[in-house]
């Protein structure tokens, strides 16, 4: 678990969507994050 999981699990897809479309501003474990996120809920 990352600093940024339990907050992005309370991100709707979309927004996790939009953390992968500007990922560059984000730190690379906030990305990977989101990315996993996404897979657990089977986006």
């Amino acid at each position: 678990m990352t600093e940024f999981t339990k907050r992005y699990q309370q991100l709707t897809d979309e927004e996790l969507f939009d953390i992968l479309a500007i990922a560059l501003n984000y730190q690379a474990i906030a990305v990977e994050t989101a990315k996993k996120e996404l897979l657990a809920r089977g986006v």
